[in-house]
């Protein structure tokens, strides 16, 4: 095991001990999804977010999430329902219009990920 993988696995083991002491802590839910990820431990971390979606419904930033982690996860299909769940129910979003057009690339429709990004202002460097 690599210092990184490690110190990837040391850090997802923390903030596990710490969702055990405040599992409805959001911040600690969605890093812990990203570390289990990255850890390999994808499957897990999902399951994780899946509870606490239960429990909270609806609620943006972990649907966000679980969008981000089935992409990750190399789940495109889902994570694009979960972005476009979310864009229904919330309005257009810059940021869930350029996960969605990721979704969209990695499921081979490049052209619909285009026009998504069309749709997403940019930003002017002075």
């Amino acid at each position: 095991m690599s210092s990184k993988t490690a110190e990837i696995a040391n850090r997802l083991d923390r903030l596990l001990g710490y969702l055990h002491q405040d599992p409805g802590n959001i911040p600690l839910l969605i890093e812990s999804t990203e570390l289990g990820i990255q850890a390999g431990r994808g499957k897990e971390a999902l399951e994780r977010l899946e509870l606490a979606i239960a429990a909270r419904p609806g609620e943006p930033a972990l649907l966000s999430a679980k969008g981000n982690a089935l992409l990750a996860m190399g789940q495109p299909k889902q994570a694009a329902t979960v972005f476009e769940n979310l864009i229904s129910q919330r309005g257009a979003d810059p940021v869930l219009n350029f996960n969605l057009a990721h979704a969209r690339l990695y499921e081979g429709r490049a052209a619909e990920a285009l026009s998504l990004l069309d749709s997403v202002p940019s930003t002017e460097r002075v």
